[in-house]
């Protein structure tokens, strides 16, 4: 989350450390993605349109992780017809 100071990028690097085997996706919800409008730790649920929809395609497989981290959506087909305009990361 862009501007979180309660959990920073430091922090959750800490976390993940924790659990080495686990596969991991990064993705920065920022401003931009939000409309414009400012985010920190509590803030963003005010402007959560575009993180649900990430989260909605992430977990249903629609996104992919290229190797050099940045987020593209999956070539995959869309059985159920809601596709969503692609999301960048960042």
């Amino acid at each position: 989350m862009e501007n979180d100071s309660l959990a920073p990028p430091g922090a959750t690097d800490h976390l993940l450390q924790k659990i080495p085997a686990a596969p991991v996706s990064r993705w920065r919800y920022s401003e931009a993605l939000a409309g414009g409008h400012r985010l920190d730790h509590f803030r963003w649920v005010r402007h959560s349109d575009g993180m649900s929809a990430y989260i909605t395609d992430w977990i249903s497989g629609r996104l992919t992780t290229r190797q050099d981290g940045a987020v593209q959506q999956s070539t995959q087909t869309d059985p159920a017809g809601e596709g969503r305009p692609g999301r960048g990361g960042d």
